[in-house]
């Protein structure tokens, strides 16, 4: 199975959310979290999964935050409706069964697992992932670590 059918795969099981914090081209550290499903449908993948792009948060994904200018913005997708306003932290609400995603790391999941994965091509990528995940999916998971 190729890189983009994995990608698929995930999306068909899955509704992510991805946290990234990396450099934009301009040298400015931006971070954000990412309906993965979402951008995986409104626009074209092949370009992140071939390694021809880095993938960042924009300004139009669930947050986006540009640490050198302050610029903050969060908005809702079709998968999950933002909760901005808790004293606890951001929290996302999955739109189909209502329950909450604390994407708080301390905070442990309630069907939800999180994954960290550090390269020389992201600062820190966090993944959220909704639902429980495959023994499959996690042993993948591990031996690309492993390779990498």
């Amino acid at each position: 199975m190729g890189v983009w059918e994995r990608g698929r795969a995930i999306i068909d099981n899955y509704y992510s959310v991805i946290f990234i914090r990396d450099k934009n081209s301009r040298g400015q550290e931006v971070s954000g979290y990412i309906d993965y499903a979402h951008r995986l449908k409104t626009e074209d993948f092949e370009v992140y999964f071939s390694g021809k792009k880095r993938l960042l948060p924009r300004p139009t994904d669930m947050s986006f935050y540009n640490w050198d200018s302050h610029i903050a913005v969060w908005n809702s997708t079709p998968n999950y409706q933002v909760i901005a306003d808790n004293p606890e932290g951001l929290l996302f609400k999955y739109k189909r069964d209502r329950k909450i995603l604390n994407v708080d790391p301390k905070i442990p999941g309630i069907s939800s697992i999180q994954l960290y994965v550090i390269s020389s091509q992201f600062c820190l990528k966090r993944a959220v992932i909704r639902g429980i995940a495959s023994q499959l999916q996690e042993e993948e998971f591990e031996k690309r670590e492993g390779s990498s």
